[in-house]
Formats: structure tokens, sequence, C-alpha cells
């Protein structure tokens, strides 16, 4: 256990991925009140649940997708900590109750500013150097 502190904490490039997947830990708090908050904003019942579970990880497919695509690779390293920070804003917003529909475009959004910061650490990280994944 303690070696593999000592490996992760002693690595710039996986202590990053390590508190960013930290960070995205507190974020999907919200799948397990779905439930009574697609009640709250919406009678579609089910319909609703599945809609807001689905909204964060189409969002995160759709930002990894355009992140790589058409962010410049200079300016790739700098966003991270910004898109971390910034992913929890949408869901504060649902403090307000919006209807289903801006909550849904909500979940997606951060699901969207989260996945780039995953993204580009896992791509510096393992991708440019293969052998890390080899224990």
């Amino acid at each position: 256990m303690r070696q593999g502190g000592h490996l992760i904490f002693a690595d710039r490039g996986l202590r990053t991925l390590l508190l960013f997947t930290w960070l995205a830990g507190f974020l999907p708090v919200y799948e397990g009140i779905a439930a009574p908050y697609a009640d709250a904003v919406s009678s579609h019942g089910a319909a609703a649940v599945g809609l807001l579970l689905a909204a964060d990880p189409a969002g995160s497919a759709v930002g990894a997708f355009a992140y790589l695509r058409w962010v410049p690779a200079a300016v790739r390293p700098r966003l991270p900590g910004i898109l971390s920070a910034l992913a929890a804003v949408p869901l504060l917003a649902c403090v307000f109750s919006p209807n289903l529909l801006m909550s849904v475009v909500l979940f997606a959004v951060s699901g969207l500013l989260l996945a780039v910061p995953l993204t580009v650490t896992w791509h510096r990280t393992f991708a440019a150097d293969p052998a890390r994944w080899t224990p």
C-alpha cells in the first residue's frame, strides 16, 4: 500500500489523475437523488430518471470528443483544473429546480466539463508513455 501511494504521489501526472478522479467522485452524488429530483421537477416518472442519468455520460462522450478534436494541443494542458471546477456549476443551478429539459441539459454540461480533465490527464499520463500500463 505504501509503495503504491509513493508511486502515485511522486509522479505529477498520476497525482493529477488521482486528484481529478477524487473530484469526479463527488459530482455523481446526484445519481443517488435522481429519482426524487426527477419527481420534483417532472411528472414523467421513470423516463425522467433515465434521462437525467443518461445526460451525464452523454455529455462526457461529447466533451471528450470535442476537446480532443477541436481544442489546440498547446491549450489543452492549461484547461483541466478550470474545467474540473466548472463541472460543479451546472449541478449547483439545479437548486433552483429547473424543468426536466433544463435539468437534462445541466447534467450533460456537467458531464461534458468533467470528461475533459480526465481525458487530457489520462492522455498525458498513459498515452504518451505506454510503459506505464505495465506494473
